[in-house]
């Protein structure tokens, strides 16, 4: 076993240190470590450390033919003595890397100073380096640690210990290896862009620096929308300058290019093998970090542009002020925006094929809709900015059976839709400006992503006149028919002349005239709700709407100026109507403020509105025991805890969990301090928070609507 083993035996019969074996016989130093009464420490250079250190010094043999190696490291050395004594060099050489006494690799590093037995000359460890008296060539790490002899410990290191300043060494800068390297004049120009060349020319410092290539530069720049010549450095540079001022929020791309080279830069001079073994890297960039894995990726902030890693080689450059690392790719502080898209909202349109078909996903009707009012060309203009709001087919569908046509197909939705406008259109029997009308409702002035529309922004349209949105959804002018919601799964979709959102129900500018309307005298009435009845105004007076079927046969929503009721598909507008007769229940419309709250406390909590026997009940439970019992009954639910991935955020992110869940928005600096605050001082729990965002005047804007004319409760 090894520590039965000397230390001149373990590296006489390692394959590791071979040319360490051979040099001590040369020395004659064999019998010192052989010695069982002896107690050292020897920092045993491996043979890589020894071939590196021939190529240090300019070999450029096989790496692999040792006997080569070590015939170049005896003239070099002979080259130092004034005698040309190579032995008596080799001797010193040999002589630093033993210290006295057996000291692990941790007390290596607790000491400021290793005393050698090269009278006066001394190691410095520091930082997981063992710093020698050579400043122009790389330091060297412990690279097998602890290895036990019978007469002291081994610490193999990586690269072989120099007691003096070898004459005629002088390493060039970091600035002088990209400047005068092939293969980085782009990195030398963005350093001298960036104003960063005096720092890493200067001597007295010491980096490692992650080195792109010009090849890297230019996939980089290929990412920015560059479609030049690659090869072309000064093309390629000039491409990502103005990549980076379209990024910038002055349109001055150099001090992004100072973060970004900034960000290739690690404050001390380490090799490779010392940044594997790191967790992670701190850069010049103030809290940045970069990762080194173990095969050689360097991982930064950017998720989708590929990592890159080192070239193979290439790597451990040493320069007078530290090391270059070349990689292949660019490392990237920053979330890269997506390249701008070249389809037009009417290309988008056109993807969905032409003609109809069994998606009710897609488009189709739409496509058939524009091109029927010749209106296609009008968004397809790579300089305009729409937003358009999209139905799809199946809200077309929806539409075509709301009308009293035929919504079972694409084709017979279509043509259903086209023979009712053509009756609205009155003696001119010509659908096509009606139709016009409906689809630049659709389209709204400037680009608006679904968080902008979370604000409720004042929009206009090709029309004039435009839906309003509350964040989830479109109210247009017609009462009657059912509002649009947003489809998730085809929000903020981006196009060149702005962004398409996709809508679930067809948006109307203007109250559609319809025989299937249930309208109040005026005086207390029971109007029926029946086949083909789309729209029940009750008027003033104290009305009631009567339902055939049960109440579980049918889902009611809130809307500006009243409520919907759907059954078997069929939605039915309920306006000015203060209760809701069923064969088995009776739903009256509550204006207890405590109904409201519960009802808003549903919205924040769980990101719906609340079902009426829910409502109802914890209605009850409020007045007998208080709101925050209706808050902790939702905070335990498992559809709250859905929205936060099965778990209630902690206290250090639950105040901007709530800000992005429940009001649909990063918060605002003075808003996240306060809340936080108040959490952290346990001024409120959460609880209490849930409770503050459902009544803060934020959320009551947003849902406004719905409680404005009252709650829906069991009677």
């Amino acid at each position: 076993m090894e520590e039965n083993m000397t230390i001149a035996a373990i590296a006489a019969g390692s394959p590791d240190f071979t040319l360490l074996a051979a040099f001590l016989e040369t020395a004659e130093l064999t019998a010192a470590l052989d010695d069982p009464e002896a107690d050292l420490t020897v920092l045993a250079p491996t043979d890589a450390a020894f071939v590196q250190l021939a190529a240090d010094l300019g070999y450029d043999g096989d790496s692999a033919d040792l006997d080569a190696v070590a015939a170049f490291l005896t003239a070099a050395l002979a080259d130092l003595d004034d005698e040309g004594d190579a032995v008596a060099v080799l001797t010193d050489v040999l002589l630093y890397h033993v210290s006295p006494g057996a000291k692990s690799a941790s007390q290596i590093f607790e000491t400021a100073s290793i005393d050698t037995l090269l009278e006066g000359a001394a190691i410095t460890a520091q930082q997981g380096r063992l710093i020698d008296l050579e400043p122009d060539l790389l330091d060297a790490s412990i690279a097998s640690a602890d290895i036990a002899a019978s007469n002291g410990t081994i610490q193999a290191i990586d690269r072989v210990l120099v007691p003096l300043d070898i004459p005629g060494n002088d390493t060039p800068s970091i600035l002088d290896i990209a400047a005068g390297t092939p293969g980085f004049e782009v990195l030398a120009a963005a350093l001298e862009a960036a104003g960063l060349d005096e720092l890493f020319d200067d001597p007295d410092a010491e980096f490692t620096v992650f080195a792109p290539t010009d090849a890297a530069f230019a996939n980089l720049a290929v990412a920015l929308g560059f479609e030049g010549d690659t090869a072309d450095t000064d093309a390629v540079f000039a491409a990502i300058a103005d990549g980076l001022a379209d990024l910038a929020p002055d349109d001055d791309p150099i001090p992004l290019l100072a973060d970004i080279l900034s960000y290739h830069s690690v404050p001390e001079a380490l090799s490779v093998a010392a940044l594997a073994a790191l967790p992670s890297v701190g850069t010049l960039l103030p809290g940045a970090l970069v990762i080194v894995t173990g095969d050689g990726t360097v991982i930064d902030a950017e998720p989708e542009v590929p990592n890159p890693a080192f070239v193979e080689g290439l790597t451990d450059l040493p320069a007078s002020n530290g090391t270059v690392q070349p990689i292949d790719g660019v490392l990237l502080p920053l979330d890269l925006p997506d390249p701008a898209p070249a389809e037009t909202i009417a290309d988008i349109v056109a993807a969905s094929g032409d003609g109809f078909d069994g998606n009710n996903d897609d488009f189709d009707i739409l496509l058939a809709a524009l091109t029927a009012a010749d209106l296609v060309s009008a968004l397809g203009g790579a300089d305009d900015d729409f937003t358009l709001f999209a139905p799809t087919d199946a809200a077309f569908q929806s539409l075509a059976a709301q009308l009293g046509g035929d919504g079972s197909t694409e084709e017979a939705a279509f043509d259903s839709i086209v023979a009712a406008l053509t009756t609205l259109s009155g003696e001119a029997a010509d659908p096509i400006p009606l139709l016009s009308s409906v689809l630049l409702y659709h389209v709204i002035d400037g680009s608006f992503s679904r968080t902008e529309l979370a604000g409720s922004p004042a929009l206009a349209s090709m029309l004039g006149s435009a839906p309003s949105v509350d964040g989830a959804g479109l109210t247009d002018e017609d009462p009657g028919f059912a509002d649009a919601s947003f489809i998730d799964a085809a929000s903020d979709i981006r196009a060149a002349n702005g962004l398409l959102q996709a809508i679930d129900e067809v948006l109307l500018p203007l109250n559609v005239p319809d025989a299937t309307d249930a309208i109040g005298t005026g005086d207390d009435d029971v109007l029926a709700v029946s086949e083909g009845i789309l729209v029940v105004d009750g008027g003033s007076g104290t009305d009631i709407a009567v339902f055939a079927g049960p109440l579980e046969a049918t889902a009611f929503g809130y809307i500006d100026g009243g409520f919907t009721a759907t059954t078997d598909g069929t939605s039915v507008a309920l306006l000015n109507l203060e209760s809701f007769q069923f064969a088995d229940e009776t739903v009256t419309v509550s204006d207890d403020p405590l109904a409201a709250s519960v009802f808003r406390l549903y919205g924040v909590g769980l990101g719906r509105e609340g079902d009426i026997a829910g409502v109802t009940f914890w209605t009850d439970v409020a007045a007998e025991d208080g709101l925050d019992m209706v808050a902790e009954a939702i905070l335990a639910s498992d559809e709250f805890l859905s929205l936060f991935g099965g778990e209630v955020p902690n206290d250090d992110e639950i105040v901007e969990e709530f800000y992005g869940n429940f009001l649909g928005r990063a918060p605002d600096e003075a808003g996240e301090a306060f809340w936080q605050n108040a959490v952290d001082t346990g001024v409120i729990d959460t609880a209490g928070l849930l409770l503050a965002f459902a009544e803060s005047p934020e959320f009551r804007n947003l849902t406004e609507n719905t409680t404005d004319d009252g709650v829906l409760l069991l009677a």
